[in-house]
């Protein structure tokens, strides 16, 4: 289940599909122990994406 925001600055699509993204990159990573070449694998994108969506979002790597 999705928690939708009710106001409408935190209804900026650009903004939940970066968190709804975070989380998924965060669930897959523990899911497969922090091994990123797997993380990418399961995700359907490059270890190159991968980490570039890291630097976008100003995420640090916690795995």
């Amino acid at each position: 289940s999705i928690d939708f925001p009710h106001n409408s600055e935190a209804c900026k699509l650009r903004d939940f599909r970066k968190t709804l993204e975070h989380d998924a990159i965060q669930a897959c990573i523990e899911t497969c122990g922090g091994n990123m070449t797997q993380v990418a694998k399961e995700l359907g994108i490059s270890r190159a994406t991968l980490y570039r969506k890291f630097k976008q979002n100003n995420t640090s790597l916690n795995h």
